[in-house]
């Protein structure tokens, strides 16, 4: 882990971050065919090859198709964007109907294409009237064939956007890229981690393996923190398909905490548009790693990739208390943030060690981990320093040492309002000075507190 001094580099790369509220809703459709059941459009992904197994598709029988997602609870909508089919197939959709509902009452429709051209290969974005409307459920609709003459209704994704719900930050250029093999020094791990996904190999902004069994591709993060999501992007000039047949694989420490193989069986990351992987709630990372399990579709085995991306949203502030103290002389000693305050950037969080006794000292320890320190499993019993049942919640990284008045230490932590900082958590815990504590080591300690940084 490394402290970086790169908030303004960070923040430059930071933007809004659109809550796609289709992801929590349930998909059907009129027909289906071929295994391209509706809720492939509502999966979190956008590649747009059949072989990638997340196409939606209906019959082509010469009826009216239609496909939609109903909402579990009413939402605010700005936008929605529509993205089709591009390996083939793609003048299908044309001549359909898009309609929002809010219960029983259509709130917006509109048609597209209905004379010619059909939905880009970038998608289709058109805003919702007003500034956003509330609505519980979205249907698209054919209006008869599409430019291709069938009448099918095929969706690589939906999405329903409500805008800037959440600030997003990209990790990945601030950690250590690290390849298998490099191919040459224009195909460096680091390429991938660049910030640039045109995807161009002459434009030196791929990384690029030596071919052989076990390529492997990895970024170790600046630190351990919350992760949200992860985003592959495609070489698009040339070879795309050995993007397949590989694991990604997501680790806290040695653990891996997310895995799953992609394209073990055809098809490959589509190019022009991310694979966007959604990790579980609460996944907290320290690398992020790419791993052929054998030869692509290409029937190579070389790992080549225009950028990863390690998408962090910003989160609730939050300072929750956790384990226990051990009593001393004047009770046991507490750990907690001062009401109102919280760890929201740009504002200052108070935190009090409660209980101090005579001579007044206190010594706030800060740390990275609640499980781990220096090779020492948490929580630790200080017993072998002569205070048995205190025990360590929380890494000691660093300290500050706190006096104290009438009992009580404070100290008032700004933070700054730099948005790099959202997710950031931090363990806490004091152990206070105590000589009647009646132990040898003299000293007992609180509860532990985890911080997290929030907006």
């Amino acid at each position: 882990m490394r402290t970086l001094p790169v908030t303004v580099a960070l923040v430059a790369g930071l933007h809004a971050q659109d809550i796609n509220h289709a992801l929590t809703g349930t998909a059907s459709q009129s027909t289906t065919a071929f295994g391209g059941l509706a809720p492939r459009a509502i999966d979190g992904s956008r590649n747009s090859n059949w072989g990638g197994g997340s196409i939606s598709h209906t019959a082509n029988a010469g009826a009216t198709e239609w496909w939609e997602v109903v909402l579990p609870t009413v939402q605010v909508a700005d936008e929605v964007v529509i993205f089709g089919r591009s390996d083939c197939c793609r003048g299908r959709l044309a001549n359909f109907r898009v309609e929002a509902f809010l219960a029983a009452q259509t709130l917006f429709t509109q048609d597209f294409f209905t004379l010619s051209g059909e939905v880009p290969s970038g998608g289709l974005r058109f805003p919702l009237a007003g500034g956003g409307i509330p609505l519980d459920r979205l249907r698209i609709t054919t209006l008869g064939p599409g430019r291709t003459g069938e009448q099918v209704l095929s969706l690589a994704e939906v999405q329903i956007l409500q805008y800037g719900a959440q600030p997003e930050v990209n990790l990945a250029p601030f950690g250590i890229a690290t390849q298998s093999s490099d191919h040459s020094p224009a195909g460096i791990a680091v390429r991938a981690i660049d910030r640039n996904t045109d995807g161009f190999w002459s434009l030196g902004s791929v990384s690029h393996t030596l071919p052989g069994p076990g390529a492997w591709w990895r970024v170790d993060l600046a630190w351990r923190t919350d992760v949200n999501e992860i985003r592959l992007w495609n070489r698009v000039d040339c070879c795309n398909n050995r993007l397949s047949n590989f694991r990604l694989s997501v680790f806290d420490g040695p653990t891996e905490v997310f895995g799953q193989d992609y394209y073990t069986t055809g098809g490959a990351v589509a190019v022009g548009v991310p694979e966007v992987v959604a990790l579980p709630a609460g996944t907290s990372a320290t690398a992020v790693q790419v791993a052929l399990l054998g030869p692509g579709t290409s029937f190579e085995e070389v790992l080549s990739l225009a950028e990863v991306e390690v998408i962090r949203y910003g989160l609730t502030p939050a300072y929750t208390p956790y384990g226990t103290g051990c009593a001393g002389s004047a009770g046991t000693p507490t750990l907690a943030a001062l009401a109102p305050s919280r760890p929201a950037i740009g504002s200052v969080l108070t935190v009090r060690v409660g209980n101090v006794p005579l001579p007044g000292f206190a010594l706030l320890a800060f740390g990275l981990s609640d499980r781990v320190w220096n090779g020492t499993p948490l929580p630790a019993d200080l017993a072998p320093f002569g205070a048995p049942g205190c025990l360590v919640h929380a890494s000691p990284d660093g300290s500050l040492l706190l006096a104290a008045q009438n009992g009580n230490a404070d100290l008032p932590i700004a933070i700054p309002g730099e948005r790099l900082l959202l997710g950031t958590r931090l363990f806490q815990q004091a152990m206070v000075l105590d000589p009647a504590a009646g132990n040898a080591l003299g000293a007992t300690v609180s509860n532990a507190a985890l911080l997290r940084v929030g907006m």
